[in-house]
Formats: C-alpha cells, sequence, structure tokens
C-alpha cells in the first residue's frame, strides 16, 4: 500500500506540473509557424470543411506531441515561462526536457489494480507501468482483448502518464504494422506523426469495425508478388477467365478441374468458396505478376496451383501481406505506396455481370462506413435497419453485432475515448 501510495504521489505531482504548464504549451505551439500550420490543416480536415470535436481533438493532440516530444521546445518553455512557473511545473519541465515524451501504440496485458496497469508496446515489445483512470473505462468495452491504444506517453521517473486524448482501435496489430510501414522513409510514430499526422489519422475512421469471418476464416485481401518471364494461364489446371487492362492481365479461378481438390485446402472450394476466393495479376511488359487472396487459407492452394505448372517457382509459404478489408479501403483511397498499387486497377476489374465476393465484401466496407460517418456526423444512433440491409444480414443479427456501439457513438470522435481526455490531462483535482 505504501508502494501504491507514494507511486499515486508521483503520478499526482507530474500530473499537476503537466496541467500548470498547458497554458504555456499551447501559446508556444500556437506561435511556431510549422506547428500552427499543421493544426490549421487538421481543423481543415474533416468533411466538408466542418470542425468537429474530432478534429479539435486531433489539432490539439498535434500540438502536445510537437512540444513536449521536442526537448528544445521544453527548455524554451522552462526557460520564457520561469517565473510564473509553479514548482511542479518547474519539476516537469526540468525532468521532461531529459525524458521526453513519444508516441505509444500499446495493449493491456495486466489489470495491476489501483488505476495501475501493465502494458505491452505492441512495436517493440517492451512492457510499460501505466498509471491511467481512463483506460479503466475503455477496458471495461466489449471486445477489449481486441483493442489497442495509441497515446502520447509522459514518463515521470516510476511509470507512464498520458497527456491529450487516448486513440483506440480493434484492427489487428498486423494492419497497424503493414499501415506504419506506408509512410517510408519516415521510421517510427514520432516521425510519421510529426509529418503525417493528418493523412495517417486516416485509420481512425476503421477503428471499431468488426472483423469479417466467413465460418471460421478471417476475410481481407491477401498480396503476394512474384516474377515469370513466361506465363501461359493455359498451363495451369482448371477452367480459368481472363480480364485485360492495358498491358496488364487478371486471372480468376471459374471451375476447378478434380486434380486441384486434392491440392491444400482444395477440399474448401465448394464449401467455403467465398474464403477460398483469389486470382493472379500479371503485368506483360515486366513479367510482374502477384497473387491476390481473400483469405488466408486459400494462399496455400494458389501457390500449389502455380507451382504444379511451374515448380522451379520459389514462393514463401504465407503471402507478404495480408490486411482486413477495412484497411485495404482507406488505404486504396490514399496516395500511399501499397505494393500492389500499380495492380490496382486490374485488381478492381471486374465483368460487370458477375461481381465477385472480394467485390461485394468491399461495398458492404463502404457502406458500413457510410452509416457510421452519418451516425457520427448528425450525433444520432447507429441505423440498425441500414446495416442489416448493407451487410445482409438479419436485423436481430446486426443489433447483436453493431447495438454496443450506440452507447458512445453520440459522443466519441472516431477512434477516441468517449470523454476525450484522460485523468491525467486535468487537474488530479478535477
Amino acid at each position: 500500500m505504501n508502494t501504491f501510495n507514494n507511486l499515486k504521489m508521483v503520478c499526482n505531482a507530474f500530473g499537476k506540473g503537466f496541467s500548470d504548464i498547458t497554458s504555456f504549451a499551447d501559446q508556444y505551439g500556437r506561435s511556431k509557424k510549422p506547428i500552427k500550420a499543421v493544426m490549421d490543416e487538421i481543423l481543415s480536415s474533416g468533411a466538408e470543411n466542418i470542425v468537429t470535436e474530432y478534429e479539435i481533438f486531433s489539432s490539439y493532440h498535434y500540438m502536445l506531441s510537437e512540444v513536449f516530444q521536442d526537448t528544445n521546445a521544453l527548455r524554451q518553455l522552462r526557460l520564457s515561462y520561469k517565473d510564473e512557473l509553479t514548482p511542479e511545473g518547474e519539476m516537469g519541465l526540468a525532468f521532461w526536457e531529459k525524458n521526453p515524451a513519444f508516441w505509444l501504440y500499446f495493449s493491456v496485458k495486466e489489470d495491476l489494480g489501483n488505476s495501475l496497469w501493465s502494458i505491452v508496446d505492441e512495436i517493440s515489445g517492451e512492457e510499460h507501468i501505466l498509471y491511467s483512470t481512463g483506460i479503466g473505462t475503455m477496458q471495461a468495452w466489449e471486445e477489449a482483448e481486441r483493442t489497442r491504444y495509441l497515446s502520447l506517453m509522459l514518463p515521470n521517473g516510476q511509470c507512464l502518464q498520458t497527456i491529450g486524448p487516448i486513440k483506440y482501435n480493434r484492427i489487428p496489430v498486423s494492419d497497424f504494422l503493414f499501415y506504419c510501414s506506408l509512410f517510408k522513409p519516415e521510421v517510427g510514430l514520432k516521425a510519421i506523426l510529426s509529418k503525417h499526422f493528418v493523412k495517417f489519422s486516416k485509420v481512425d475512421a476503421i477503428a471499431t469495425l468488426p472483423v469479417v469471418k466467413h465460418n471460421s476464416y478471417t476475410m481481407g485481401f491477401g498480396w503476394q508478388p512474384f516474377t515469370l518471364p513466361e506465363f501461359s494461364i493455359k498451363k495451369l489446371p482448371g477452367s480459368w477467365v481472363s480480364l485485360q487492362l492495358g498491358d496488364q492481365q487478371k486471372y480468376y479461378l471459374e471451375k476447378p478441374d478434380k486434380s486441384m481438390h486434392a491440392l491444400p485446402n482444395g477440399n474448401l472450394l465448394e464449401s467455403d468458396a467465398p474464403a477460398m476466393a483469389g486470382c493472379f495479376v500479371r503485368d506483360t511488359t515486366t513479367a510482374e505478376m502477384g497473387i491476390v487472396i481473400n483469405a488466408e487459407v486459400a494462399y496455400p492452394f494458389y501457390t500449389s496451383v502455380l507451382q504444379s505448372s511451374y515448380p522451379s517457382l520459389q514462393l514463401p509459404k504465407k503471402s507478404s501481406v495480408f490486411i482486413s478489408a477495412a484497411l485495404r479501403s482507406v488505404s486504396n483511397k490514399m496516395d500511399l505506396p501499397f505494393p500492389w498499387k500499380k495492380f490496382i486497377d486490374i485488381i478492381e476489374l471486374k465483368k460487370a455481370e458477375e461481381p465477385t465476393f472480394a467485390d461485394e465484401m468491399l461495398q458492404i466496407q463502404h457502406d458500413l462506413e457510410d452509416i457510421y460517418k452519418r451516425a457520427q456526423e448528425t450525433g444520432g444512433p447507429l441505423d440498425i435497419d441500414a446495416i442489416a440491409k448493407a451487410a445482409k444480414v438479419d436485423r436481430a443479427f446486426a443489433e447483436r453485432m453493431f447495438g454496443d456501439y450506440e452507447d458512445f457513438i453520440r459522443e466519441t470522435p472516431s477512434g477516441y475515448h468517449p470523454d476525450g481526455y484522460d485523468d491525467e490531462d486535468r487537474s488530479p483535482e478535477e
């Protein structure tokens, strides 16, 4: 108990120190043209330039990150406002000059009690102790085991404390890490969020969308590039449909032959056809090709199909990329260097009268996103009837799957804690 009381005293002292200097940090941040320019960009990034709580929270979040991660800025704050600093404010600034804030993408490992949490950095694997009352609220939500957090952290020498809004999402960790990789040459959350805050934050739009499954298989988008100098679809078993767009071609399986059922997971072609859907794409000028799949279970099948006719072709046991359909829908709308970018038009190409399962899934995803956005913009409840129609499920099932989001959709900017800020961003007395 004494150990906790001592830790709580440290957290309160640093929390007060932070609260005592936030107005100074705000003045400083807004006085710097590069910071102010991005803050203005964030405020004007909403639909039809309408400023909502989301844009306000995000603008403030960016300012805090640029000031409290910058040791020179913290030193200037301490010197410029030395006559106005409280003892706690001066103590905090002196400590943070040497131990600045940092972004952390993390999950909760264990509730240690008394608002203390054991957390895991999902990028480095390092473990930390966090003091936070706000996380307790969010951990009480359904699917807490899938929830990951993105927060600006301030150390106090004994544990971490969050400052500013707490972002959260339920996308797979692999999705988040892949998304980060698209912002090269910037590496690391500090560099990425400093230079691409608005663009990176587009992922917030899918923060709470559920995982899509067919039977037990997670549906999404898989990609594996390879090269074959010579290729003929006629050499492969089965009957294939060929589509062409300029110098690019797309091939998808129309009808398997009997031999294909003996290939890895070939027995699922009839029982789980949506999960086994996929295609090959090819650039005829460069011989670049790619395998596209709807679910990871399909990958061994398509690699075996290729290697049955091209035995010298070396392919990894797992596709180089597999992301959720939700993340694919976001990344495809953005100017990002995703690996299949040069093939995006041919991948999306289809016969108008024969939409593929992947096409249908993307359309459902887009329709659900529109329903979520309408609820957030109007402050009203989710339209369960519209969700049932878009997802092609009965209303009772839609209500079970999505009804719990109505409790906070009215007041929660997508991807943010419903209260906006954690307790460490307020005075300890509040």
